[in-house]
């Protein structure tokens, strides 16, 4: 058996970067709500220029900032992601894709809408098969998880594409209103999903380490499996 590649610090580095994005995204969420407001505002006052101005430039900085974090953030999630992936291939030798996968399968379209959920998936379903098989029971994954992040990424997703759609027609404080509550959405699931996503991180990075103790354990378990049914 292969030896594992140290995740740890790329573990703590992601948690943090994803930490700093929340912070963004809940400071977002106040300004949208701040720019639903004046809209509504708007529609019974008129449009004060002043306070339009002022909300627009806000929004911008806020928005410049999350996509410098944003990026970086995903670098280093990424990079964790790849690595927990490219560990666990050295303890199974029958996993569905390369590891290259677990980068490249959120730049590809459509693939990004479930590829790298299979892949979390089987790194959690498979992690538990081993440890499963040892005598580390009590650290069995809940792969549940795994499904509540990613549906509230994909809602997210999905949000984002019907505003999008929105936006380019807008010509109204109704049609503003609109595209500003469902940008508050979209940033609400972003929240949720950052939160669930770092509970991953924290709990795979409590039993990856364990996989390094794992001694000629079953890495042939799918063999083993044919050879049963047949």
């Amino acid at each position: 058996m292969n030896q594992l590649k140290p995740n740890q610090e790329r573990a703590k580095i992601a948690i943090i970067l994803v930490l700093v994005v929340l912070g963004i995204n809940f400071i977002h969420l106040l300004s949208l709500v701040m720019q639903y407001l004046l809209l509504n505002k708007g529609l019974t006052e008129g449009v004060d220029v002043t306070e339009a101005d002022a909300n627009d430039t806000r929004e911008q900085i806020i928005s410049i900032i999350y996509l410098l974090v944003m990026l970086v953030s995903s670098i280093t999630f990424i990079r964790w992601f790849r690595r927990a992936y490219n560990n666990l291939h050295q303890k199974v030798s029958y996993l569905a894709d390369a590891e290259g996968w677990a980068a490249g399968g959120w730049f590809v379209p459509i693939v990004s809408l479930y590829k790298p959920y299979q892949i979390m998936k089987e790194i959690f379903e498979e992690t538990n098969k081993l440890l499963f098989n040892s005598t580390n029971k009590d650290k069995i994954l809940d792969v549940q998880i795994v499904n509540i992040w990613w549906a509230f990424w994909i809602v997210r997703i999905f949000i984002d594409l019907i505003n999008n759609v929105l936006q380019k027609s807008i010509q109204t404080i109704d049609d503003a209103i609109h595209s500003t509550f469902l940008s508050m959405a979209s940033e609400l699931f972003t929240i949720l999903a950052g939160i669930t996503v770092i509970m991953i991180i924290k709990k795979y990075s409590a039993v990856e380490p364990l996989l390094d103790n794992l001694k000629n354990e079953i890495d042939t378990i799918g063999q083993s499996e044919n050879q049963d049914e047949n």
